[in-house]
């Protein structure tokens, strides 16, 4: 495990040192140097944006406990979900809404499919809409340690 504060502090130090560099060759009017150093800084950036875009220990359990939206992002990996989802029964969501039904919130552990980028749960028997969806939580163990 990295410490990513650490690795991000250690970057920055190494960019004051490039841009001391990129002074020099300014300096000098070495543009093929300063265009080298733009280009090193410009790496150390995307590389600290792809640090920062990893989860971390402190919120990898806010962000398993929250619900994401399909309308804001699918999930990135193919594998089971848990969704909350507006369940329609045996009637379509149109149908229902015209007849005066109230559509009823569900929570379903469904299969989602990035290579179709699609929710898919194998019944004939109902109609349902993915409204939004987190990652499963691990399931129970008991401790047996003790025996």
């Amino acid at each position: 495990m990295i410490d990513e504060r650490k690795l991000i502090e250690d970057i920055r130090k190494i960019e004051l040192e490039i841009l001391k560099d990129k002074t020099r060759a300014i300096e000098c009017e070495d543009e093929f140097m300063a265009l080298a150093i733009d280009n090193q800084l410009n790496i150390l950036s995307r590389i600290k944006g792809r640090i920062n875009s990893q989860p971390t220990i402190e919120n990898i359990c806010e962000v398993s406990a929250k619900w994401i939206p399909v309308l804001e992002r699918l999930p990135d990996e193919t594998g089971y979900y848990r969704c909350s989802v507006e369940w329609y029964g045996t009637s379509t969501k149109k149908l229902l809404l015209k007849s005066g039904y109230e559509i009823e919130n569900r929570l379903m552990d469904i299969h989602f499919l990035k290579s179709s980028n699609s929710f898919k749960e194998n019944t004939e028997f109902c109609t349902y809409e993915v409204i939004a969806w987190k990652p499963l939580e691990e399931p129970y163990i008991e401790n047996n340690s003790k025996l």
